[in-house]
C-alpha cells in the first residue's frame, strides 16, 4: 500500500489486505480500530501492536 502523510511523504507499506478501494474520502480510529471511507464503501482494520525485539 502507498501512504502519502501530511508532510508528503510516501510510504511504501506491506499489507495482507487493504480498503476497498484507492480512493479514500476519510480515516477515523475508534481505539484500535481503523475506519476508511472509500468510493466503493467502508472499509475496517484493527492495528497490530509491534513486538519489540530484543537482544541477547
Amino acid at each position: 500500500m502507498t501512504v502519502r502523510d501530511a508532510q508528503g511523504t510516501v510510504t511504501q507499506i506491506a499489507v495482507t489486505s487493504a480498503p476497498s478501494h484507492n480512493y479514500i474520502l476519510a480515516v477515523d480510529f475508534q481505539g484500535e480500530d481503523l475506519w476508511v471511507a472509500t468510493a466503493h464503501g467502508v472499509s475496517h482494520g484493527i492495528r497490530l501492536k509491534q513486538q519489540k525485539e530484543t537482544t541477547k
